[in-house]
C-alpha cells in the first residue's frame, strides 16, 4: 500500500505546477514574416533573434495569451540594448504596438490556393502604437491592454539601429507584466552587421495618398496636422507619394492671343522644393523620384483636351525649362493615362500628347510612365512601363493563351536604358503576392518588392494606401473591401484612420484609440522590410555581382506566380517560398555578400 503514496504526492505536485503555470504570463516570441491569429498555438521561442543593419528597422513579435481567466493591464516594456564596449541602443529606439484583429467574412478571390489559403477569420493588421508618435507628451494609446481568457495578443516590436551604431552583438530584456501576476522577461538579441543601409533611396516608389479624406476622420481643426503625419509616416516607411501633385495650384494661364503668360512657380516650388531637398521631412531625406502633375498624356481632361497642341507644347516647354533651372529634371516622371488597355484606342492618344511634349523639349524623354504591359504599340514612347504583377509574362494566363511580354522583352527594353516597375491592384490572385490581409502568409507586400528587384525593376507603384471603407474603416462590421469589384481585403488601403471624430463620426478608429495621425499596418511594415532588403540586394550585387545575389534569392523566388487554375499550380514547388525561415536564411547571406566583400 506504501507504493501509491508517492503516486499521490507526484499527482498533487502535477497539479500545483499546472495551476501556477495556468495563473502565470504565457509568452513567447515569433518572427515577423509569421502571422499570429487568435488561437495560434503557443510557440517555445523565449528568445528574439533578429539581425539589422545600421540606419534599418527590425521587427518580431512577442505574443501574449490570456489563459483560462484572461489577463489584466498587461505591458511590455524595454531596456536598452547594450553592446561592444560601451556601444548601446537606447531603449527609445524600440517601438511597440499593440495588433488590432480585423474580422474577415468573406475571404479574397476564390479562398487562396493550398498552402496559401484565404480563410474567414480574425486577422492581425493595425498596429495600435503604445504611445502617441505624433503628440509631443506622447500619451499612451495602445497599452496597457487586457487580454480574453484563451485568446492570443501579439504585439509588434520594430527596432531601430542608429547610423552611427558600432557592429556587433547587443543584448537587452523585454518585460511583461499584467496586473496580479509576476512579471515575464524575454531576453533580446540584436546582431548589428558592419555595413549601413542609404538614407537617400535608390527605389523609386509611387504610392497613393487621399489627404481629402482626413477631416472624414479626424478633427477638422486637426486636419493639416494630421494631413502632415499621414504624409511623413509614409516617407518613413521608404516610401515616396505620387499624390503630392494633387497638392499644386494650376500655374499654366494664357492671354487672349492664345500664348502663355509668365508663370508663376512660387505654389510649385513651395510644395516641392522642402520634398525635394529634404527639409519637409522629419528625417531630412527628399524624395527620390516624383511625379510630375499638370500633364497626363492620354487623359480625357484637364490640359490634354482644353489646350491646342501649340499651347500644350508651351506649357510642356515652360515645365522643362523651371524643372531644369532648379535641378529636379532628372527625378521627374509623368503619369500618363491610368491603364490605357482598357481602350486599346488610347494608345495612339498617349502617343501623340507624347510626341507633342517632346516636340516642346527632348529632355523630357525618360520620365514617360505608364500603368501598362509592354505592348508595341507605345515601343518607342514610354519610359517606365510598370505592368501589375499578372500581366508580366505569361505565367498566369499564357495557358489558354493570353500573351503577355516576358522577361526577354524586358530584358531588351532595359538594355536599351528604359526601365520597368511593378504594381498591384483590386483582382491580383493567389499564388500571386499581394497586400490582402486574410493571408497566414504575413511577408506577401515584402516577396513582392523581392521579386521587383529579382526581374530588373528599378521602381514599385501602389494606388492608394488610405482609400478605406468609408463607415467601416477598420473592419468592426464589415469585410474590408474597398470596391465591390476588388477581390483582396486590404486592397487600396496600408493606413487606418486614427481617430473618429471627423465628419463621418463615428466611423474611424474604435472606442478609445484617437491619434491625429495614421495607425501603420502589418502590411506597411512588411513593404518596408522589403523595401530595405531590395536596398541590401543592390549593394550586395555592387559587391559580389547581380549573378551571386539572384542565385542567393532564388532560393526564396522563382517567379511572381502562377495560373492558380487548370491544373498548373504546383503547391509542391510554389513561386515563391511559403516558408518565412527561408526569407531569414537569405537575407544573412546577402549580408555575408556585403560585409565579406566591404572595400
Amino acid at each position: 500500500m506504501n507504493h501509491k503514496i508517492p503516486v499521490l504526492f507526484l499527482s498533487a505536485i502535477v497539479l500545483m505546477f499546472a495551476s501556477a503555470c495556468n495563473d502565470g504570463i504565457k509568452v513567447w516570441v515569433e518572427p515577423s514574416t509569421e502571422r499570429v491569429m487568435m488561437n495560434t498555438p503557443a510557440g517555445s521561442d523565449s528568445q528574439a533573434f533578429i539581425y539589422a543593419a545600421r540606419n534599418e528597422y527590425e521587427s518580431f513579435q512577442v505574443v501574449v495569451r490570456g489563459g483560462l481567466k484572461g489577463l489584466k493591464d498587461v505591458n511590455v516594456a524595454a531596456t536598452d540594448l547594450t553592446g561592444p564596449g560601451d556601444a548601446f541602443i537606447p531603449k527609445e529606439n524600440i517601438t511597440m504596438f499593440r495588433e488590432y484583429y480585423v474580422k474577415v467574412n468573406s475571404p479574397s478571390f476564390l479562398g487562396g490556393v493550398v498552402g496559401n489559403l484565404r480563410l474567414p477569420g480574425n486577422y492581425p493588421d493595425p498596429l495600435i502604437p503604445f504611445f502617441d508618435p505624433y503628440d509631443s507628451g506622447h500619451p499612451a494609446v495602445g497599452a496597457p491592454f487586457d487580454i480574453t481568457r484563451l485568446k492570443n495578443q501579439p504585439v509588434w516590436i520594430d527596432v531601430y539601429v542608429p547610423e552611427e551604431t558600432p557592429a556587433g552583438s547587443y543584448t537587452g530584456k523585454l518585460e511583461i507584466t499584467a496586473a496580479g501576476k509576476n512579471p515575464v522577461y524575454i531576453d533580446l538579441n540584436l546582431t548589428v552587421w558592419d555595413f549601413s543601409i542609404p538614407r537617400e533611396r535608390t527605389i523609386a516608389t509611387s504610392y497613393g495618398l487621399l489627404p481629402g479624406s482626413v477631416p472624414q476622420y479626424h478633427p477638422q481643426a486637426l486636419t493639416a496636422e494630421a494631413k502632415n503625419n499621414y504624409e511623413q509616416e509614409l516617407h518613413r516607411h521608404r516610401i515616396d507619394s505620387f499624390s503630392t501633385a494633387g497638392m499644386l495650384e494650376y500655374p499654366f494661364v494664357f492671354g487672349s492671343d492664345g500664348h502663355l503668360l509668365p508663370v508663376d512657380w512660387s505654389n510649385y516650388d513651395a510644395v516641392m522644393g522642402p520634398r525635394l531637398d529634404g527639409s519637409f521631412y522629419n528625417d531630412g531625406v527628399p524624395l527620390y523620384r516624383f511625379n510630375a502633375g499638370f500633364f497626363y498624356p492620354g487623359g480625357t481632361g484637364w490640359m490634354e483636351t482644353s489646350l491646342t497642341d501649340e499651347q500644350y507644347k508651351e506649357a510642356a516647354k515652360e515645365f522643362a525649362r523651371h524643372l531644369k533651372e532648379k535641378g529636379w529634371m532628372d527625378r521627374v516622371y509623368m503619369y500618363v493615362l491610368d491603364e490605357p488597355f482598357i481602350n486599346a484606342k488610347s494608345y495612339d492618344v498617349v502617343a501623340n500628347d507624347i510626341k507633342l511634349i517632346l516636340e516642346a523639349d527632348p529632355d523630357w524623354k525618360g520620365a514617360f510612365l505608364v500603368t501598362n504591359w509592354w505592348v508595341k504599340d507605345l515601343e518607342d514612347t514610354i519610359d517606365i512601363w510598370c505592368p501589375e504583377v499578372t500581366k508580366y509574362d505569361d505565367w498566369f494566363l499564357g495557358a489558354i493563351g493570353v500573351k503577355f511580354a516576358g522577361r526577354e522583352q524586358y530584358a531588351k527594353m532595359l538594355a536599351d536604358g528604359r526601365e520597368l516597375w511593378f504594381y498591384v491592384c483590386l483582382a491580383t490572385v493567389p499564388p500571386y503576392p499581394g497586400y490582402d490581409i486574410d493571408t497566414m502568409i504575413g511577408y506577401e507586400p515584402r516577396i513582392l518588392m523581392w521579386g521587383s528587384w529579382y526581374e530588373g525593376a528599378t521602381g514599385f507603384l501602389y494606388w492608394s494606401t488610405m482609400y478605406w471603407v468609408k463607415d467601416d474603416p477598420w473592419g468592426k462590421l464589415k469585410d474590408p473591401v474597398t470596391f465591390p469589384v476588388s477581390s483582396r481585403n486590404g486592397d487600396g488601403f496600408l493606413f487606418y484612420p486614427g481617430d473618429h471624430n471627423g465628419t463621418l463620426s463615428p466611423a474611424g478608429s474604435p472606442h478609445g484609440i484617437s491619434i491625429n495621425g495614421p495607425i501603420t499596418s502589418i502590411r506597411l511594415k512588411q513593404t518596408r522590410d522589403g523595401l530595405e532588403d531590395w536596398e541590401m540586394f543592390k549593394m550586395a550585387s555592387s559587391a559580389a555581382g547581380v549573378d551571386a545575389v539572384k542565385a542567393c534569392v532564388s532560393r526564396a523566388y522563382t517567379q511572381m506566380g502562377t495560373a492558380p487554375v487548370l491544373g498548373l499550380y504546383n503547391p509542391l514547388s510554389p513561386p515563391w517560398t511559403y516558408d518565412g525561415k527561408v526569407l531569414n536564411e537569405v537575407r544573412k547571406e546577402v549580408a555575408g555578400m556585403i560585409i565579406n566583400n566591404h572595400p
